[in-house]
């Protein structure tokens, strides 16, 4: 899991903060994976097993072209 963390920064935000919001986040739990500049790379809305929200962290860090 570690790993697969080395280069994310974990965020956890209210449904109401302004944030939330500008990403039309709806239910919670949404899981995001964004690019610094705002990109939304992939949109995971419900509850993930670890070792799912692992490989989404994989896939999502394959996905990013910087």
């Amino acid at each position: 899991m570690k790993a697969a963390l080395a280069d994310c920064v974990l965020a956890t935000l209210e449904i109401e903060n302004p944030d939330v919001k500008a990403f039309d986040v709806e239910v919670m739990p949404t899981l995001l994976f964004i690019t610094p500049d705002g990109r939304v790379l992939s949109r995971h809305v419900g509850y993930r097993e670890a070792a799912e929200v692992v490989d989404l962290i994989d896939k999502a860090k394959r996905a990013w072209k910087p």
